[in-house]
């Protein structure tokens, strides 16, 4: 249906090896799904360099290594929370653990500024938590606010 649309034939015949929702695929989207709630995706922090050589802050990457299946691209797993609806409890993830972060940093003096990337779909998305101001030492170790949960 979806590719009749897409192509403006009107009718097409089913091909499985054009369906994107494989087995396989579902099984990755029900174990990102459960990987997110248990809290086993993991943001790893790749310094930001200046042109001068000095670390301008940190950015946040995120990272899933599957139980069986080892480490997951981000690409691969990013457009399965993305094509699924699962991409806005995926951000809310990444933000929460990036801003428990800097305040567990924070609370030992390190002041750094983190960097998030987040899906274009869900800075336009209506059920997206506001775009947060950039956490202080006051605000970073606060409880996110319940609309994220």
């Amino acid at each position: 249906m979806y590719q009749a649309k897409r192509d403006r034939t009107g009718v097409e015949v089913y091909e499985s090896k054009r369906d994107s929702n494989t087995p396989d695929r579902l099984g990755l989207l029900g174990d990102l799904r459960r990987a997110l709630d248990a809290g086993e995706v993991e943001l790893h922090y790749q310094p930001k360099v200046r042109f001068d050589g000095q670390v301008a802050g940190l950015e946040a990457l995120v990272r899933w290594v599957h139980p069986e299946r080892g480490k997951v691209p981000p690409d691969e797993f990013i457009a399965i929370a993305e094509s699924s609806g699962l991409m806005p409890h995926l951000t809310e993830y990444v933000l929460e653990t990036a801003l428990a972060q800097v305040a567990r940093w924070r609370a030992q003096g390190l002041n750094v500024p983190v960097a998030v990337n987040v899906s274009p779909r869900d800075v336009h998305t209506p059920a997206s938590p506001e775009p947060s101001p950039p956490a202080s030492p006051a605000t970073a170790s606060r409880p996110a606010p319940s609309s994220w949960r």
